[in-house]
């Protein structure tokens, strides 16, 4: 979806050497949005349900890399979620 912010990573407060992978909604209509970071070699995901236009989705992880996936889709859409492979 070219309305929704690609991810940003940032240094995330929840524990020692967390992320917070976030993305912010440019649509004009409410958004699901799964955002993950890499961690341990396998993926730890969260998925924001509804977020309203102009409103963003933060996920922290704590100790991941910087390795990010965003998955979106309109809420009113349906259909499985994008997920990391």
């Amino acid at each position: 979806m070219r309305c929704v912010t690609r991810p940003s990573v940032s240094p995330g407060s929840l524990c020692k050497g967390a992320l917070n992978v976030s993305a912010a909604n440019g649509c004009g209509q409410p958004v699901d949005i799964r955002l993950c970071l890499k961690k341990e070699g396998r993926w730890e995901c969260g998925t924001g349900w509804g977020i309203a236009p102009q409103q963003s989705f933060s996920y922290p992880v704590c100790n991941a890399t910087s390795e990010s996936f965003m998955g979106a889709r309109y809420s009113s859409g349906g259909g499985p979620m994008p997920s990391p492979r």
